[in-house]
């Protein structure tokens, strides 16, 4: 197993071991990533009871986008380790503009400076789990270790919103890789329902995104692993044995969308919540 290149491990890694399936303790170093303490909510604070059409839009409060819940120091740990460990696969820019990343820590440094759970100082920021942040380096990235949502930046060329940069520490069944530099119509290829009328329908919404006035939409999954990092590829074969669609746990994003009122770019903030049943669902 230590000869395995670095591709193989990671091909290995993303689709795991029986005995991991099976919820058996592994002593395989390559299933160490899958075998990560529950990171939970006790609730879902909205109605997940009855899917809605795309997009499934409602108004959001202006401060709404970013929310601190009691699974904030376990989902920020990690987040940190995530972005430690490969970043690579968590972190990526397809030639976003300085000025939009840079827009989107202000928005979210304006908005910590009113809440008494965060302390922001000129050149960092203690988070409410006591850990001290810098603000220094790629200004998405420091925005993403502050707040537990994943952080996708779009930017508008031609007649779509194309996906330029992104901090996705928590994917649910996608990867980021395969996603960067793709217009709206391309991040979503692979579902189902986005037809050609709910891709324009949805390139209109982006348009229309007011600032100070963002939006938002959710999705729900059942899941049988809770782990918060559930990479996969395009390619790859739905089996609800190692992936979605039955299980023990609820898997839900508040998806917000963000204009950014200088350089009108949209943020794509993703807060997941994972819930055991019997947990509390507001239905």
């Amino acid at each position: 197993m230590a000869g395995l290149s670095i591709l193989r491990k990671i091909a290995f890694a993303d689709r795991l071991c029986q005995v991991c399936l099976r919820h058996i303790s592994c002593n395989n170093p390559l299933c160490e990533l899958y075998n990560m303490p529950e990171i939970l909510q006790s609730r879902i604070p909205y109605d997940v009871s009855t899917k809605k059409n795309l997009p499934g839009i409602a108004p959001l409060a202006t401060e709404g986008w970013l929310i601190e819940d009691e699974a904030f120091a376990g989902q920020m740990a990690e987040r940190d380790r995530l972005l430690s460990q490969m970043p690579e696969r968590v972190f990526a820019d397809a030639g976003a503009t300085p000025e939009s990343k840079q827009e989107v820590l202000d928005e979210v440094l304006a908005l910590l400076r009113n809440r008494t759970s965060y302390q922001v100082s000129p050149s960092d920021v203690i988070r409410p789990d006591g850990v001290r942040v810098r603000l220094d380096g790629d200004p998405l990235l420091t925005a993403a270790r502050l707040v537990q949502e994943d952080l996708c930046l779009h930017e508008k060329y031609g007649d779509e919103h194309v996906l330029t940069a992104a901090v996705l520490c928590f994917p649910a069944s996608w990867t980021l890789d395969e996603k960067i530099g793709c217009p709206l119509s391309g991040v979503h290829a692979t579902v189902d329902e986005y037809n050609t009328d709910i891709a324009k329908r949805v390139q209109r919404l982006f348009d229309g995104i007011q600032a100070g006035r963002p939006m938002w939409r959710f999705n729900v999954l059942q899941y049988v692993r809770p782990d918060l990092f559930q990479p996969r590829r395009e390619n790859d074969a739905r089996n609800s044995d190692e992936d979605y669609g039955t299980g023990a746990y609820t898997r839900t994003e508040h998806q917000a969308l963000v204009r950014m009122p200088k350089s009108g770019a949209v943020l794509f903030a993703i807060h997941t919540y994972v819930v055991k049943q019997p947990a509390q669902i507001d239905l």
